[in-house]
């Protein structure tokens, strides 16, 4: 009898069944040790299970039906490395082209959806309308890599048949230990969920919330991020999968998804990020569709809340390509930037600001072919400072002050600079021809934006993408300033930020005439060599006043590495490679007709020729500035209302 209910089983489910024992009882059988085995798509064991059933005689082949089950101590096990297998098989097989056209995922995957379901449906026929299938104390263990994963422990869950052949499932568990998500051994939260499936349309229909569940109980299948101590970055939410066509969903279809989720105390740890933990708040809404078979998910609309800012996004995104817009309400200034942890903000914390701030991006970003990357940002600065930490005060830099500068020897110094020092350079004491070659070679736009220049973040962002590495920044003079006055040379993104607060002060308290006078004067040229003064002698023995414009282009062109080109100083020879960047440098000062053509075809001659001359006298002579045809400085007005001079 028990190898005969074995063998129907197991032909009207399509797996290998094995019973360990089996009692007829009133009404009904109880089974021992169930171990149903699907290979690799998992098995199911229970130690105790009771059918209630009718009409069953296995000695005369009646049909019978199940009314009812209970199964305890159930484990089920779920190869999570097969799993991940078939997934990228299946993307493999929607990618595949035949005869120079790809497949149609809709066919096949909506054939093996059916043929699915059609056994299933085969299978519900043993059991009788309205039945109820329930699970008690139930663990689901995954299994990765040879380990063995708790999932899910004190499950209940249960499933019903209607008149109509449509099963409704429901249960409720509490995660696991994955990850260390439990250390104190209280529970990892709860899970639980509801769903519907259809046998006869193919539709389906799920919801499914979480209540504190840790973030640790999902690192199996989170991207490879530095989450820091996940297992107290708790998630409690409700997801909505609104009734679908599963053939259309495995094919050319989406599921129609919506949902909301909060995690408390999220939290990133490297030192590529912060010098400390970042943590934070974050709640998510959504609402849009989500194509298994082509890994498309689409928002219709979405929001981001970072401690309390929200943001609104819509967008579309693949695995090659990336289309989002967002934005940024108007919301007050403090509010804005007390969104961002402390550990982020650094040396920018301290600043409070009146009025409001708004903001708008889209990015169009392909990751097949970066170059096509297109980005637009958009911000309403409606804020004003009202109070600065005392570090960031304008006014210690109207007078003598000590600027913290790295020695040739990579060890720290101190260089003091400001107005009324000996190493102190006006601005109006510089060559127009050197500062015309700075702006071409690092800010070209220096004159017509407020510190930040979105589309340098674009053509950074097209070359990052293209090389595969964070080789090009994007930062303005202004924010190289901001970087040298008040930061330490650790790259990292917290830094980059805390460059952008800084960065904003400086524009809202100075103009451009005042911030080159600092950036010429505090910036580095050379191992240990620091201001423009300690620059001009050094490599050319001249005053700032006097430089050629040959010199000039030496100079700008430096800047992005000056210990790197130093080399060539320390050589006695600027190398050819050097000479032909100052030539386009100068093609490019000449294309924004910044200088005349004389001036141009003098400085190619020039760059052919121009040394170096070392020496701490500096060399005699008229200035040779008068020589040089270059534009007016735009200097324009102020920005803020703190002088200096």
């Amino acid at each position: 009898m028990r190898e005969g209910l074995e063998r129907r089983a197991s032909s009207a489910l399509g797996v290998e069944i094995t019973i360990g024992g089996l009692s007829l009882e009133r009404g009904g059988l109880s089974l021992r040790d169930l171990r149903i085995d699907a290979g690799r798509r998992g098995r199911i064991e229970a130690e105790e299970v009771d059918l209630r059933v009718r009409l069953l005689s296995l000695a005369r082949r009646q049909e019978g039906a199940i009314t009812g089950a209970s199964l305890r101590r159930v484990t089920l096990v779920v190869p999570l490395d097969e799993a991940a297998r078939s997934w990228e098989r299946a993307g493999d097989e929607r990618s595949h082209e035949n005869g120079g056209q790809a497949r149609r995922p809709a066919e096949s995957n909506a054939e093996s959806i059916a043929a699915s379901l059609n056994r299933l449906g085969g299978a519900l026929r043993l059991v009788a309308e309205d039945a109820t299938v329930e699970l008690e104390r139930a663990t689901i263990l995954g299994r990765r890599g040879g380990q063995s994963l708790e999932l899910l422990s004190d499950l209940s869950a249960g499933a019903t048949r209607s008149p109509r052949g449509v099963l409704y499932t429901w249960g409720r568990g509490r995660v696991g230990e994955i990850g260390g998500a439990d250390p104190e051994g209280k529970g990892g939260g709860e899970l639980a969920w509801t769903a519907e499936v259809d046998t006869e349309d193919l539709h389906a229909a799920a919801t499914a919330t979480l209540d504190r569940v840790p973030l640790a109980s999902f690192l199996p299948i989170l991207p490879d991020l530095p989450w820091h101590r996940p297992e107290r970055a708790l998630l409690t939410g409700r997801f909505e999968l609104g009734r679908f066509d599963l053939g259309a969903a495995q094919g050319e279809g989406a599921l129609p998804i919506r949902g909301e989720l909060a995690i408390t105390d999220l939290a990133l740890a490297s030192p590529r990020i912060a010098e400390e933990p970042v943590i934070s708040d974050v709640a998510l809404r959504a609402e849009g569709t989500w194509a298994p078979a082509h890994r498309r998910l689409e928002l219709a609309a979405a929001t981001v809340e970072l401690d309390g800012v929200r943001v609104e996004v819509v967008g579309r995104l693949t695995p090659s390509r990336i289309r989002i817009e967002a934005e940024l309400p108007a919301t007050p200034c403090t509010e804005a930037l007390s969104a961002v942890p402390a550990s982020v903000l650094g040396e920018a914390s301290g600043f409070e600001w009146e009025g409001a701030l708004a903001a708008a991006l889209a990015l169009d970003l392909d990751l097949d072919s970066p170059a096509e990357t297109e980005l637009d940002l958009d911000v309403d600065d409606r804020c004003r400072f009202t109070s600065a930490p005392h570090d960031a005060r304008i006014e210690r830099f109207r007078e003598p002050f000590v600027h913290p500068i790295l020695l040739a020897d990579g060890t720290y110094g101190k260089l003091e600079t400001g107005p009324g020092t000996l190493d102190w350079t006006p601005i109006d004491d510089v060559s127009p021809a050197l500062i015309w070659a700075v702006l071409a070679s690092e800010d070209a736009g220096f004159f017509r934006h407020a510190g930040f220049a979105p589309w340098a973040i674009e053509t950074a962002l097209r070359r990052n993408l293209e090389e595969g590495r964070f080789a090009y920044g994007a930062s303005t003079i202004s924010m190289q300033l901001a970087k040298n006055l008040f930061l330490v040379r650790d790259k990292t993104l917290a830094r980059k930020l805390r460059e952008v607060v800084l960065t904003w002060w400086l524009e809202s308290q100075l103009d451009k005439r005042e911030i080159l006078a600092l950036y010429f004067n505090v910036i580095e040229y050379g191992p240990g060599i620091y201001g423009i003064r300690n620059a001009a002698r050094h490599y050319f023995g001249r005053l700032p006043a006097d430089l050629t414009l040959g010199e000039s282009l030496f100079l700008a062109n430096l800047l992005p590495a000056p210990r790197t080109h130093h080399r060539q100083y320390e050589a006695g020879e600027i190398s050819p490679r050097t000479r032909a960047a100052m030539n386009v440098l100068l093609a490019a000062m000449a294309r924004r007709g910044w200088i005349d053509r004389p001036t141009l075809f003098h400085g190619l001659a020039e760059v052919q020729t121009v040394r170096f001359h070392p020496g701490d006298g500096l060399r005699a002579g008229p200035s040779q500035r008068a020589g040089i045809g270059t534009a007016p400085l735009p200097w324009g007005g102020r920005r803020g209302e703190i002088s200096f001079r």
